[in-house]
């Protein structure tokens, strides 16, 4: 296992919808790198339902998968009726499915080569009880010469201590190209068993060193307590969005951003660069998913405190309309890269000396007029 992943770390919970097992052991088969005859994970959920009621979701299969494509379905107490629907309108159920009864665990495997597109699956509760249902979805490449679009994540440390931010980086390649303008989230497992979300970007603000790279990053600092944590990363492409891109050169998969002990967020910048013209095609829709590893941490407060400032903006434009500087920046959070600013200071000099070295001796414009949006936004005033 440490050849195949590096030495990556796993942490499962023992939380009925983790799925944390299969997603772990689906990561040390596809993170060495070889492609042929690995099955990809291309989804990984678990969801709780109520008596009579549905698990409706969504998986894209692309067309450099759908070799050996399987669903897998586990529930808590009793086999629910399960529905998977292909692009063309075919529909398969229990009947079409391998049922272990003794393990809870329905399998579809779906002939031939997937056909390509969005397939849907729905899974009814038809039991008097609540249950716990997990679907993982997975495929193999279709063409030995072409490599499929994997996912890789990574976190900046392995151990934490609380003030200190968790940085999260996710990278999405085709072989040797990148893949941008994906959508990537990150399902974090805390220490207490509940769940939170982060999305990731590749806008090169916050804890992301450099725009369009291929490499999505964020910081996670939403910490419910000492202890453990465990990663998934999802990726989804949307056709005509996420596009397929030329790298530049090769290099490591990140550069670990960090908070300093004032607060200011410091991205190192990859030695990458990145053609805005460079060739690039659009994507099939896909959907990936892939384990981030664990991570600990210690020194966390019982009471939540404010800890975190705002990032620092880093791509303020000044330009004249209507005989008039009108300003504009992407916004920051509230807390480094997340939420909401309360609110900015904007100050004027004839010298540029005075607003780098003595910012609160120029003049300070009023801001009231300026209509505070969340981070990621464009702030014009």
């Amino acid at each position: 296992l440490a050849t195949l992943t590096g030495g990556k770390k796993f942490f499962t919970t023992d939380s009925l919808d983790s799925n944390g097992l299969i997603d772990d052991f689906s990561a040390t088969s596809s993170s060495s790198g070889e492609f042929v005859g690995v099955s990809l994970q291309l989804a990984s959920t678990g969801e709780h339902r109520a008596p009579r009621t549905w698990l409706n979701d969504t998986v894209f299969i692309d067309s450099m998968v759908g070799n050996k494509t399987v669903f897998i379905v586990t529930w808590q107490h009793a086999l629910p009726d399960i529905h998977v629907y292909s692009p063309n309108g075919d529909m398969y159920t229990n009947a079409h499915m391998l049922i272990t009864a003794e393990v809870k665990k329905a399998q579809l495997s779906i002939p031939g080569v997937a056909r390509p597109g969005t397939w849907n699956y729905s899974i009814y509760n038809k039991n008097s009880q609540n249950q716990v249902f997990t679907v993982t979805v997975l495929s193999q490449a279709t063409d030995e010469s072409v490599p499929p679009i994997t996912i890789h994540a990574e976190m900046n440390k392995d151990n934490n201590t609380y003030p200190n931010p968790m940085a999260v980086y996710a990278e999405v390649f085709q072989g040797s190209n990148i893949v941008i303008q994906a959508n990537i989230t990150v399902v974090i497992d805390r220490a207490d068993g509940s769940k939170v979300e982060l999305v990731l970007s590749d806008d090169g603000l916050g804890a992301d060193s450099l725009k369009d790279d291929g490499v999505y990053s964020g910081f996670y600092y939403n910490f419910s307590g000492n202890g453990r944590y465990s990663l998934k990363v999802k990726a989804e492409g949307i056709e005509g969005t996420a596009k397929i891109s030329m790298r530049a050169q090769s290099v490591a998969p990140y550069i670990a951003a960090y908070v300093d002990e004032t607060g200011t967020i410091h991205s190192p910048k990859r030695n990458l660069r990145v053609d805005e013209n460079e060739a690039s095609t659009s994507t099939d829709s896909f959907s990936r998913t892939t384990t981030g590893g664990s991570f600990t941490v210690s020194n966390v407060p019982s009471v939540p405190t404010d800890d975190f400032s705002p990032a620092r903006v880093t791509d303020l434009t000044a330009a004249i309309v209507d005989q008039e500087f009108q300003l504009s920046w992407t916004a920051p959070g509230d807390d480094l890269d997340q939420g909401t600013v309360s609110s900015y200071e904007i100050r004027v000099s004839h010298t540029l000396k005075t607003l780098r070295d003595n910012f609160t001796d120029a003049d300070i414009i009023n801001p009231t007029r300026l209509s505070l949006q969340p981070a990621g936004s464009v702030e014009v005033f």
